[in-house]
Parts: structure tokens; sequence; C-alpha cells
């Protein structure tokens, strides 16, 4: 298939690209709406070195260690575990001041699912990043866990390591959600969807055995197409209408002539087709008015016997 026939084919099954590319885009976006909500927050620690160095290039690496040390530690589930009992007694006291029943606590795991940690490279910081179903548990899940890590260290391990832990950047609302992110999804849904209407429309072209235009046509016949003529016009047409139905005929009248070359010209037509109401009568008709024009003589034959109509076509006596 050439490129040509590859343009053709696609713009006339160009409804199937459009409806593809509609109804996958749309069904991106709203089912990008439906999806639950996810909030990030985060919260930043500075792990300050207070083991007295005599050169600054030691206390730099000794600072910059330490950071890579805390940001291991922080992941542990030790830690997650103290988060989770803290977030249990939260739960606890909200729900004693509020007058329900508390509910159960959070498992580790979830408490780390939910965070992760970035140490900040060649520095003394590392970030707390939380999620959660509404902004104010993301942040307060951020600052929980920035909070019981500074406990926890500078409880335990500031003795051995000579360092202190402290939140420096506390963990704010968000105000959008980080998921679902539907005009994203929708974007790159309607580049997948370009690729999939045109495969829909290349395969529903492959499979389709009607012939849809002239030179599909001419390609099963393996002859030329003559002319095209549009529908009958209505009882009152346009003059734009009119014009462009009596010029199909003027064009198939000089294609006909061409037929026959110089030396011979072509004196009788057979108009015929598979069923009633296909247009004989009217391309009949058509020809001899515009073969008339050029000055010939015209004789139509009625061949239908069984369903006459030239006559009351022409307005003449049957």
């Amino acid at each position: 298939m050439s490129v040509d026939q590859l343009l053709r084919t696609l713009w006339r099954r160009k409804l199937y690209v459009i409806l593809t590319v509609v109804v996958a885009t749309a069904g991106a976006y709203f089912v990008g709406r439906a999806l639950p909500k996810a909030y990030s927050a985060s919260s930043t620690l500075f792990i300050g070195n207070t083991n007295r160095t005599t050169s600054s290039f030691e206390a730099l690496q000794s600072d910059q260690l330490l950071a890579k040390t805390y940001g291991e530690l922080i992941q542990s589930k030790n830690v997650a575990a103290r988060v989770a009992a803290a977030l249990a007694e939260q739960g606890n006291a909200g729900a004693t001041a509020a007058g329900a029943t508390a509910s159960g606590a959070v498992a580790p795991e979830e408490i780390l699912g939910r965070t992760s940690f970035e140490s900040v490279s060649e520095t003394q910081l590392i970030v707390v990043s939380a999620e959660g179903p509404t902004a104010a548990e993301a942040a307060r899940l951020a600052n929980l866990y920035a909070t019981v890590f500074e406990q926890y260290a500078n409880g335990l391990l500031s003795e051995r390591t000579r360092s202190r832990v402290s939140v420096v950047d506390a963990a704010r609302i968000p105000g959008a959600p980080i998921r679902p992110q539907p005009r994203l999804y929708a974007a790159i849904m309607f580049v997948l969807a370009l690729f999939l209407g045109l495969g829909v429309a290349l395969l529903r072209d492959r499979f389709d055995t009607k012939l849809g235009d002239a030179e599909a046509l001419g390609e099963v016949v393996d002859l030329p197409v003559l002319g095209h003529v549009p529908l009958t016009p209505t009882r009152r047409p346009s003059r734009a209408q009119q014009q462009g139905y009596e010029e199909a005929f003027r064009v198939l009248r000089t294609n006909l002539q061409f037929l026959g070359g110089r030396r011979k010209s072509l004196q009788s037509f057979a108009i015929c087709s598979a069923g009633a109401g296909e247009g004989k009568s009217t391309t009949a008709i058509g020809l001899g008015r515009a073969l008339g024009e050029q000055g010939h003589r015209v004789l139509i034959v009625e061949g239908d016997l069984r369903r006459p109509s030239l006559a009351a076509r022409l307005g003449v006596d049957p």
C-alpha cells in the first residue's frame, strides 16, 4: 500500500479514528478522576556532628558519612514500629476526646510502605516523605515520623555517634494530591489511542468487502471509472446543485468520446444495472441531454419492459 492509498484509507475511515481517540481519552480522564486521591508531604531532618575535629575536611567527611548512616537507620522496622505506636496513641487520644472507640494499630510494614527517605547528596539533610489519603494525614505522618526518629536518635544514638538530630523543616499540609492526575492520564491515552485508532481504521478497511469508492471499484473490475454522478437533485435544487449535476454528465460524455479515439466515434451505449432503482433512466436522460448540447441526434430506447419510466420522465406519450 502506497502512502497515498494509506492516507485515503485513513481519511475514509476517519470516523473510527475519531471515535477511538475520543472514547479512550475521555474514559482515561473520568476513570482517573474517580480513583482515590493520594497526598504527599515532606519534613526535613538535620544531622549535626558534635564531635570536634581539627580538620574541616575531616569534619565534612564525618558529617556526610553520619547522614548516610542515619539514612539507613531511619528505614528500619524498629523505627517504623515506634511510629506506628505513636500513631495508635494519637488515635486513642483523639477517640477518647471524641467519646468513640479507638481503631486498631497500624502495622510497621504499612508505615514503611507509605513513607520514603532521601539523604540529600553532599549535605547533612534527610528528607522524610509520607503519603496519605488526605492532605492532613500525609503531613501528620511525615511530621510524626521525623519527630519519633529525632527522639530515637537523640535518646539512644547521640552518645555513640556524637551527633544530634533535629527537625529543621516541618511538613506542611499539601494543597493538591500527587495522584491521580487525570489530565496527564488523558494526554498519554490520547497518544496511545491515536495509534490504536489508526490500527482499527486499517483493520476495518482490510476486512471490509464493500466497494468504498470509485478507485476500489476500478481495481476490482480492472476497468477505468468514466464518471461519478451525484445523487439526483431534489425537486427544487439550488443553482449550484443543478450545475454540478449537469456537469457530471458532461464529464461522462467527454470520457465516452475519448474511448472511441480520433478515428472511431462511438455511436451507441447500453446502460444497465443489476436491479431496479439504481439510476438507469436517470443516466440515460442525463447523458442524452449532454450529447444533445453538442448537436448530436439522440435516440433513447426503453429496454425495461416491466417497469418503463422514460416516457413519464421525459413527458411524452407512452
